[in-house]
């Protein structure tokens, strides 16, 4: 609109020269006789500006809260239950434990570093639990069936950052079994529901190599002597070969590279493994067909993982995992284990008495497998 306007005015071509001969000599304006003018004007702004301050300070506190340093103010933290979560998302709050950089561009696919910082990231959530399990066992023979059996347990798993503790009870033989894994140490109890058969509690000053009485579902995520997922994947050679949709789920397959056999074992010898970022970094599927060490058949086995959400921790909710193998005969084994996991809770107090055991007078005690008496273990090894 200015612009407009400024088309239509006509600048004078003698302006500037009868402008600076006025500026160059400017004419002092007189000052005035009487200043009661002034002075009545300045006295009416200052009792104006007073009368503003008296009525402004009766009625401040209408228009103004009062704030003060010293006040604590509560947080409120909402949390949305987002059932897609992006998984590279997911990926820079694992790479900022690992002192990765998480301000660069998200990326579309993941390279193995970053799923091993998930895995890591995810596996450092669980600090303390208390789980119930169902687990089954079925062994079936083909076509020899005389070796066919099944068997069932209930347990109860209560761990933290460096001790565990199973208490089983087997519905096929009535025995109730408790193994105690401390950190330099075991103990494994065995009371029979045979009221003449003596408990007998075995002592290892070692961590002992036992075989669990259920799988932890911890440590389901190894399927390797129980290591943890991460270092299982990274010592053994594994590489990303390509995702895969897995139940609606993106996953990274995974698969081990057997630089020991030669190029005709590899072949027929396979391991691969389903990570999903989305929930967790924790593995859906697993599968692997190698040769057995004692006498070189293929052995198969397959596991599926189902998972739920436990806060911010993705947790095994039902495994079930299929061993097929060829004995020396040419029988067909098949073991199928099944575990669920039900009741738990994650990352509570544990009672330090839970990872100590009371001696009876009956029992029979070993230590490191050589029998010993209860006076004699006290005084040698008190309590562990």
């Amino acid at each position: 609109m200015i612009k407009k306007a400024l088309e239509h005015f006509q600048k004078s071509p003698n302006m500037t020269d009868n402008i600076m001969p006025q500026v160059a000599q400017p004419k002092p304006t007189p000052s005035s006789r009487k200043p009661l003018i002034q002075w009545v004007v300045a006295a009416s702004t200052a009792v104006l500006i007073a009368l503003m301050l008296g009525i402004g300070n009766q009625h401040l506190a209408r228009f103004q809260i009062p704030y003060s340093l010293e006040v604590q103010s509560d947080m409120s933290l909402e949390l949305l239950d987002i059932p897609r979560q992006n998984p590279d998302k997911l990926l820079f709050a694992a790479a900022e434990v690992e002192d990765g950089d998480v301000s660069k561009p998200e990326k579309t696919t993941l390279d193995l570093e970053m799923i091993l910082a998930g895995i890591k990231y995810n596996d450092q959530l669980v600090k303390t639990g208390e789980i119930k399990v169902v687990s089954t066992l079925e062994v079936n023979v083909v076509p020899s069936d005389e070796n066919n059996h099944s068997d069932s347990k209930d347990s109860t798993i209560i761990f933290d950052s460096d001790r565990i503790r199973f208490d089983t009870l087997s519905k096929k033989d009535s025995i109730s079994r408790s193994t105690i894994l401390l950190p330099n140490s075991t103990w494994i109890i065995k009371n029979y529901a045979d009221t003449n058969k003596k408990p007998s509690y075995d002592f290892h000053t070692y961590k002992h190599k036992y075989q669990f009485p259920v799988i932890d579902p911890r440590n389901v995520y190894s399927v390797n002597k129980h290591d943890d997922l991460q270092s299982y994947l990274r010592n053994e050679n594994f590489q990303i070969q390509r995702t895969e949709t897995l139940n609606d789920t993106i996953c990274y397959v995974l698969e081990k590279k057997y630089t020991e056999l030669s190029e005709e074992k590899q072949s027929d010898t396979f391991t691969r493994i389903w990570i999903s970022p989305e929930q967790g970094f924790r593995y859906v599927k697993f599968e692997a067909q190698e040769p057995n060490k004692t006498d070189g058949n293929l052995n198969y086995t397959r596991v599926f993982v189902t998972h739920q959400k436990f806060g911010e921790i993705w947790f095994p909710r039902i495994f079930v995992s299929e061993t097929t193998r060829f004995d020396t005969t040419g029988n067909k084994i098949t073991s199928l284990t099944t575990l669920t996991t039900k009741d738990f809770k994650l990352n509570h107090p544990i009672l330090p008495k839970t990872f100590t055991v009371e001696i009876p007078n009956d029992a029979i005690l070993r230590v490191n497998n050589r029998k010993i008496s209860n006076v004699e273990f006290l005084k040698k090894y008190k309590q562990e």
